[in-house]
């Protein structure tokens, strides 16, 4: 089948499922399945202390004997951050990224945020240069070498290998 045909097939499979959904709400409860639905029927609303409107119902399958719901949850992403007037989103503790918010790392004393493994990069989060002897940050997209030795593989008659 046609990649445009699948996807015609999935609109209209959607639609039909709509439908349903909305005969199955519209028609009166009729003996034992719809008060069987009835008591299947699931209610998520979710609100915040505040009582504002953090979910919405969406009807998602129907099948004989139950109306099963699927929630669909808007994401209001995380809280503002907590120093005055900063307009960025708040990380850990409701703090963002320039003024403290996320993992900080385990070493004693250290107030820098974590890299991987809990720890910065002085106390050796993150990656090295694959480089003998060169203890300097890595990244993926220099092939685990750091900037400098990248740079001068690159540039060289050595070829990094992906």
């Amino acid at each position: 089948m046609p990649f445009h045909g699948i996807a015609a097939l999935y609109r209209r499979s959607f639609w039909i499922r709509v439908i349903v959904a909305i005969l199955a709400y519209s028609r009166p409860p009729t003996t034992t399945r719809g008060s069987y639905a009835a008591r299947c029927r699931q209610s998520f609303r979710h609100r915040r202390p505040g009582g504002q409107l953090v979910s919405e119902v969406e009807i998602y399958r129907i099948n004989i004997n139950c109306v099963s719901i699927k929630v669909k949850t808007k994401r209001w992403g995380s809280v503002k951050c907590i120093v005055e007037e900063c307009e960025r989103r708040g990380k850990s503790r409701g703090l963002c990224w320039a003024h403290g918010g996320g993992t900080k790392c385990s070493a004693p004393s250290c107030t820098k945020v974590a890299v991987s493994n809990g720890c910065c990069w002085a106390h050796g989060g993150g990656k090295r240069c694959a480089y003998d002897g060169c203890n300097k940050a890595a990244y993926e997209r220099t092939h685990n070498y750091c900037a400098k030795h990248h740079d001068q593989l690159k540039d060289g008659n050595e070829v990094l290998h992906v």
